[in-house]
């Protein structure tokens, strides 16, 4: 009966100490996602950075908000 009782008390620790492994296992795989967004994130960033800077003008006036028949604009300038 003390057998028995030892026998099942050390396989409760061994499904503990398996939960806490697996447990780790998900906090790294977590972890490695997220450092996996970050760096996605900076790559991202510096794309539409370069994209900014290549397509468009420095000094570069918006459209005019309305224009005419002729294609002036109806702002008087």
């Amino acid at each position: 009966m003390l057998l028995l009782l030892l026998l099942l008390l050390l396989l409760l620790l061994l499904l503990l100490l398996l939960l806490l492994l697996l447990l780790l296992l998900l906090l790294l795989l977590l972890l490695l996602l997220l450092l996996l967004l970050l760096l996605l994130n900076k790559y991202l960033c510096n794309c539409l950075r370069n994209f900014s800077s290549t397509h468009t003008k420095k000094g570069a006036k918006a459209p005019p908000l309305f224009l005419d028949k002729a294609g002036l604009s109806s702002r008087g300038s």
